[in-house]
């Protein structure tokens, strides 16, 4: 019946739309290719620091050092390698100034907003007395403000400030993050930052590259570098970093879409702390995790569980946890490690794992508490959790799996750990490791970038910002997602690349199936019309890409309520070719069983098609005939008008002939007279001609003797 009702939907709004069939394949809308805008805005800093002249010279400098092209994968591994996502940008770098008025506005905007770091947090960090600093996400939207202001051409795409704030201040500036964890009370945030960025509200990250901070082995400030070339080196670096890190991440697995989804939470207490559900429940705030996967995937629905065991309760789980020595952010320490794929067998064969099921997304996390620092390891790599891979479906997820110490747990809590760990199994990465493209290989710990990004995928505290989100400007409304916009923009890509896939892989089936039937969409109208539809949908999804429309969560009303982003198309498009393949489906079933008689009408049609071509032979002769005969009739009528003619003649004469036969007798009475009288002529002419002869024979001797006489006078 749903289904049913999803077809009568689709093909209502597909009646709505303008249509034309598409050819076979002008249904292709992949691979999509755009540019990546990415405005480099320098505050307060000096194109000659780099070497160049001017800041165009320092533009086409760093574009030298950038990558050229950014692309994503759609997850870190399948049966067939590395999976590219079907989109890539070509990189396109600009280049802004604070100059003049907008230069003096940053000076004196930047003094004012360095005030006196929260207590908490200096105290967190181990300092006494008092430090002055600037809130880095009113660094950021300052600076956002000040380029609206200031820089005419809209900052379209992405956003990098380059700040140099000691101008501004007159000695090193401290940024700073800080919060209240909402679990436990605690105090959250990072002090000592360069770099800042990833608030859901924007696309804008600002480095201050003059800034003392906590990741300068790596990243020096300015003022330590020996060298324009080092100088340039670095500059360029931030940007393709930020670019592949960030602005165009890629995906670690394949994201969901559509879907029930049941997070089994999973807790080993290896602590022998006596951790017991009440202490678990105060330290882990469900609705926290809850509300964020649900603004991270709004399209999917989740449920939760939560189970708590004893790691004696679990036969053989404590044999798999070992005390290790481990390289840390703090250098080498004693660690607790675990290998996440031995710690899902055991479960899986203790009974705790449900089974795989088609009614729903099943994804076991895990959570093994111990007293210790605590770390996952597979093989080299170290780290605090880790999503295990579906060895069913490389590209999915198995499973969620994480450690934590008990001391952490109740520091931070369990919100944060499930719902990153969960990040992960729907494809987000770190933002201080990803799979570099250009070099086909994979960046790990930058650790700069952890510390930064306002997102519960840090391994950091920096998320604690979102807690405390409020009203950015007039018109944004606070909406606390942990995540930053660039988790939202890859799972966001990585879900229309899959969306648009299927939709392509729907439309060929339905194609394939047509034609081994002997069909065609033309002999189904209503199919004609929804994979047209469904074909000026992909083709918009794609250009709302290109505009970096992905996905509007505010304006989210549900799969199918709206059309406003490149999502909203992409779903529809795919959407109308699955249930259309049902459609195909069906119109074949009814096919198959109406086959006999079918088969029995296709014969009755071939007889009655011959008997029509008979009878339409048949036709053309008789037309032919009737032609003839109308043509005969024709002339009779003319021959018949003709006699009509005559006959009236003969009748006007047949009335005259008593007058005439009385004149015949007349005539013939006459004629018997001349005839008479032609007999005395004829006798009188007879007798002349006799006279006349004898007259003639004396006017000859007359004349001959004449003629005689007058000879001989001649010749006297």
């Amino acid at each position: 019946m749903k289904i049913a009702a999803c077809l009568l939907a689709v093909l209502f709004l597909a009646s709505l739309l303008p249509h034309g069939f598409a050819q076979q394949e002008d249904y292709k809308v992949l691979p999509i290719r755009s540019d990546l805008v990415v405005n480099l805005v320098f505050v307060d800093v000096d194109p000659a620091w780099f070497g160049a002249a001017s800041l165009d010279d320092l533009l086409r400098s760093v574009a030298a050092g950038v990558r050229g092209e950014a692309k994503s994968t759609l997850s870190w591994y399948t049966e067939k390698g590395v999976p590219y996502a079907p989109f890539s940008y070509d990189v396109r770098l600009r280049a802004f100034q604070f100059r003049g008025p907008a230069l003096q506005e940053f000076r004196f905007t930047w003094r004012s907003l360095n005030q006196p770091i929260p207590r908490e947090l200096l105290q967190k960090e181990g300092i006494s007395g008092a430090l002055s600093g600037i809130h880095a996400p009113e660094a950021l939207k300052t600076l956002i403000d000040l380029s609206k202001k200031h820089i005419q051409t809209p900052l379209e795409g992405y956003t990098i400030f380059f700040v140099c704030g000691e101008n501004a201040l007159g000695g090193d500036p401290i940024y700073y993050s800080f919060g209240i964890l909402p679990e436990t009370g605690k105090v959250g945030g990072v002090l000592y930052l360069n770099m800042y960025g990833g608030p859901w509200w924007g696309r804008y990250v600002f480095v201050d590259i003059c800034a003392r901070h906590v990741n300068e082995k790596d990243y020096p400030p300015v003022s330590a570098l020996k060298s324009t070339e080092e100088g340039l080196q670095l500059l360029s670096r931030y940007v393709d970093e930020l670019i592949d890190l960030q602005f165009v991440k890629s995906n670690i697995y394949y994201p969901f879409y559509n879907l029930q989804i049941l997070i089994d939470v999973i807790v080993i207490d290896a602590s022998g702390l006596g951790l017991n559900f009440d202490r678990l429940v105060k330290s882990f705030d469900i609705e926290i995790t809850d509300s964020s996967l649900r603004t991270l995937t709004p399209y999917n629905f989740y449920n939760f569980r939560l189970r708590l065991y004893n790691v004696n309760e679990v036969p053989g789980f404590a044999s798999i946890i070992k005390l290790v020595e481990l390289e840390t952010r703090r250098g080498k320490e004693l660690v607790a490690a675990f290998d996440p794929y031995e710690a899902y067998n055991v479960l899986k064969s203790a009974g705790i794992l449900a089974n795989k099921t088609t009614d729903y997304k099943y994804i076991p996390t895990i959570i093994v508490v111990t007293q210790h620092d605590t770390a996952v390891v597979i093989e080299d790599l170290v780290a605090l959790g880790v999503a295990i891979e579906d060895p069913d479906n490389p590209a999915y997820a198995l499973a969620a799996t994480a450690a934590a110490s008990y001391y952490s747990l109740l520091y931070e809590g369990l919100a944060v750990t499930v719902a990153h760990e969960i990040g992960h199994t729907l494809g987000l990465r770190h933002p201080h490791d990803d799979f570099d493209e250009s070099t086909e290989s994979e960046k790990w710990y930058r650790w700069i970038y952890t510390d930064s990004m306002e997102t519960f995928m840090v391994y950091s505290t920096t998320w604690v910002e979102g807690v405390k989100r409020k009203i950015v400007r007039e018109g944004f409304y606070p909406m606390r997602t942990y995540w930053s916009i660039f988790d939202l923009d890859a799972i966001d890509r990585a879900t229309i690349s899959l969306l648009l896939q299927d939709y392509e892989k729907n439309y060929a089936q339905i194609l394939e199936t047509l034609s081994n039937a002997g069909l065609r969409p033309d002999d189904l109208p209503q199919l004609k019309t929804v994979l047209s539809t469904s074909t000026q949908w992909a083709r918009r999804a794609v250009e709302e890409f290109k505009r970096y429309n992905f996905f509007d969560r505010l304006t989210f009303k549900g799969l199918g309520a709206q059309l406003e982003t490149s999502f909203d198309y992409a779903f529809m498009a795919w959407a109308a070719t699955d249930l259309m393949k049902l459609y195909v489906e069906a119109v074949l079933l009814g096919n198959k069983r109406l086959m006999p008689e079918i088969e029995q009408l296709r014969q009755e049609v071939e007889s009655l098609s011959q008997s029509l071509e008979q009878a339409r032979q048949a036709k053309t002769e008789a037309e032919e005939q009737i032609n003839q005969v109308t043509q005969q009739i024709v002339e009779a009528r003319n021959r018949a008008a003709q006699l009509r003619d005559r006959l009236a003649q003969l009748e006007k004469e047949a009335a005259d002939l008593p007058q005439l036969m009385q004149r015949k007798t007349e005539l013939e009475s006459e004629v018997d007279k001349l005839e008479q009288k032609l007999s005395q002529a004829r006798n009188e002419v007879t007798q002349l001609e006799t006279m006349n002869m004898v007259m003639m024979g004396v006017a000859v001797v007359l004349f001959a003797g004449a003629g005689g006489v007058f000879l001989l006078s001649r010749r006297r």
